[in-house]
């Protein structure tokens, strides 16, 4: 069920799901199984969901209530141990925005609203130490060039040979706005420009002109998972904190909202000609 690719978060999810489901089978409520493992129910909810990592031991005592045998236990047994593992992101210490990562990392596709910086997944490696260095000052060098680096391996997404469809649509406002300096900005540019030759890349550029539109709020993200039984998430950032939406209607909303940025926004082709426009005036 799992493979090499597969983020802690999906299989916590894959083995909640799985042992709900066997749950029910034996017509056991979550207070039953609470009292049998002498844990608050409350702990059985959050392992089912994929909140919380169950134990090895949790997932043996379940399986053995729920009288699970032979190769299906040995699966489950496997996928619980896969789902304690840590994703390649955590070879880097603290990342503040690992749960974003640990999605991220599952998606078949990605649709992306910025509003002032280019998407991190077609950053270049200066423009992203701009980025971080001028958002985050306080921040030490050495964890600036950490945190650039995670970013450039999160690329690999796009690059890989079966990339996700990665739908991007900035404000104009990021493609004029100096980040970097000039020669940054022109590499940032050309990096932007060298999606046309990538066909699962989707790039639109609303332009001023445009008006006010539903996003002026801010950036955020739909994280459509490979996984067709696990909901979509969206990610927003803002200054007091992450914030991951995964009910169907908050979801649904926001996929209106990029809809609508799409209708606004230039067509691809009169976006690259935008950005080209905007290279020969940095």
């Amino acid at each position: 069920m799992s493979d090499e690719r597969s983020s802690p978060t999906l299989r916590r999810k894959w083995l909640g799901r799985r042992l709900r489901e066997l749950r029910k089978a034996a017509g056991l409520t979550a207070e039953q199984v609470a009292e049998h493992l002498l844990c608050s129910e409350a702990k059985i909810s959050r392992i089912e969901t994929g909140h919380r990592p169950a134990s090895l031991r949790d997932v043996r005592d379940l399986l053995v209530l729920y009288k699970v045998k032979g190769p299906e236990r040995e699966e489950l047994m496997s996928l619980a141990k896969a789902a304690r593992e840590k994703g390649w992101w955590q070879e880097y210490g603290h990342i503040p925005y690992a749960k974003y990562i640990d999605f991220e990392a599952e998606a078949a596709s990605i649709r992306n609203y910025e509003s002032l910086f280019v998407p991190g997944l077609l950053q270049t490696d200066a423009y992203a130490l701009a980025v971080i260095q001028g958002t985050e000052p306080d921040v030490s060098a050495n964890e600036v060039a950490r945190r650039a680096q995670v970013r450039a391996k999160r690329q690999a997404l796009i690059t890989r040979a079966d990339p996700v469809r990665f739908w991007a649509i900035i404000d104009e406002a990021a493609l004029r706005r100096q980040v970097g300096g000039p020669e940054v900005m022109r590499d940032q540019l050309r990096r932007l420009l060298a999606t046309r030759d990538m066909p699962h890349v989707t790039l639109q550029v609303i332009p001023f002109r445009a008006g006010v539109h539903p996003a002026m709020a801010g950036a955020f993200v739909i994280l459509e998972l490979a996984d067709p039984t696990v909901s979509d998430v969206v990610y927003v950032e803002n200054l007091a904190g992450d914030i991951y939406v995964e009910k169907s209607h908050q979801v649904d909303r926001f996929a209106k909202i990029f809809e609508r940025l799409a209708h606004l926004a230039l067509d691809p082709d009169d976006s690259l000609a935008l950005i080209e426009q905007t290279l020969k005036e940095h």
